[in-house]
């Protein structure tokens, strides 16, 4: 994530089996309600967040970015635009 710098917030990822959040927090600041949620779901309690420490290819993780930039992340280059960017993991 170190591309990403100072402009990251924070990265998350949903367990779709077990409908259980993960998230890599860059800034300290981050809140449960700050995760994008799909309709219906509920905000988690702090309690249940795991933290997110590696990312999986084929996965789908929510990158939250302050403002746009290009960025080349484990050998790719990408586009993050300002707010939630949903990305597949290369």
């Amino acid at each position: 994530m170190a591309p990403l710098g100072d402009n990251l917030r924070f990265v998350a990822f949903l367990n779709r089996a077990t409908q259980k959040w993960s998230v890599y927090d860059a800034t300290g600041n981050f809140k449960p309600e700050d995760i994008p949620l799909p309709p219906g779901q509920a905000v988690p309690d702090a309690s249940e967040i795991g933290s997110l420490t590696e990312l999986v290819p084929k996965e789908v993780y929510y990158f939250v970015v302050k403002e746009k930039q290009t960025a080349e992340l484990n050998g790719n280059s990408m586009v993050f635009y300002r707010g939630n960017n949903i990305l597949q993991w290369k």
